[in-house]
C-alpha cells in the first residue's frame, strides 16, 4: 500500500511505513516529556505548554503550529507530537485536519507522519548564483 504524502502550502506530511516507524520512534521523545524537563530546569514557566523550535515552528504535546511565508499559520491539533533526530513526528490516532486561513482544510488520516516546513529561500528574488561564461 503506498504511503500518503499530504501538502498544504509550505507544509508537507509524509506517512511513515511500519519499518520507518520502528526506526524513527526509537529515539522519539514526546513533547510532553521535553516540556516537563524544560520546566524542571527552569527554562519554561509552570504554565507554559509549548516549545518554540524555530522562529516559525511551535509544538505542544497535542499540536504543531507552523507560520508560513505569508505570516499565516498552519495548525495541526489533536495529535501526539514527538521530537526525533528526523524532526517533528505526529501520531494521528483519529482523523484530524490541517487548518490555514488561506488554504482549504485537509484531512489527515490515522497514521504516523513526519512534518516538514518547506521554505522558499527566494531564489527568484535574490541573485544567489553567479554565472561565469
Amino acid at each position: 500500500m503506498p504511503r500518503k504524502i499530504i501538502r498544504q502550502g509550505d507544509i508537507i506530511l509524509r506517512e511513515l511505513t511500519p519499518e520507518e516507524i520502528e526506526i524513527v520512534m526509537r529515539d522519539a521523545r514526546p513533547v510532553s516529556l521535553r516540556i516537563a524537563e524544560l520546566r524542571q530546569n527552569g527554562q519554561l514557566g509552570e504554565n507554559e505548554n509549548a516549545i518554540q523550535l524555530h522562529e516559525n515552528v511551535v509544538v505542544t504535546p497535542d499540536s504543531v503550529v507552523i507560520r508560513g511565508e505569508t505570516g499565516h499559520s498552519h495548525v495541526i491539533s489533536g495529535v501526539k507530537t514527538y521530537l526525533t533526530w528526523h524532526g517533528i513526528v505526529v501520531q494521528v490516532e483519529k482523523p484530524v485536519t490541517i487548518k490555514h486561513d488561506q488554504h482549504p482544510e485537509i484531512e489527515i488520516p490515522k497514521g504516523v507522519y513526519t512534518v516538514t516546513h518547506v521554505q522558499d529561500f527566494a531564489l527568484r528574488r535574490h541573485h544567489m548564483f553567479r554565472f561565469i561564461d
